[in-house]
């Protein structure tokens, strides 16, 4: 079979790592909010860089009168969770049985 092994093949992995060390060597930072590159922003106070676009938006929300956060549908969400240990459950119980 032929495999592409000359100089021009490179792994994406390293690709992605030269692209975001130049972007940082120009003052660029990866803002986790939108997963975008951006040279304008500033660090929270745990210390993780957010866009400056990120950063208005969440200012606006806080003294915005209607905003609030959405609330979980908790019959869905513990159906759920019963849902996956359900078979678990049935696991547990037919191992502990075959050990007889």
């Amino acid at each position: 079979p032929f495999r592409c092994e000359g100089r021009g093949h490179q792994s994406p992995l390293l690709w992605f790592m030269a692209k975001a060390a130049v972007l940082w060597t120009f003052g660029y930072r990866f803002c986790p909010s939108c997963h975008q590159y951006s040279n304008a922003g500033w660090f929270d106070e745990q210390g993780t860089w957010y866009c400056e676009e990120c950063q208005v938006n969440c200012i606006l929300d806080l003294f915005d009168e209607n905003f609030a956060t959405a609330e979980e549908e908790w019959l869905l969400v513990s159906g759920a969770r019963l849902a996956v240990r359900v078979p678990l459950l049935a696991g547990a119980v037919l191992a502990t049985g075959t050990r007889r």
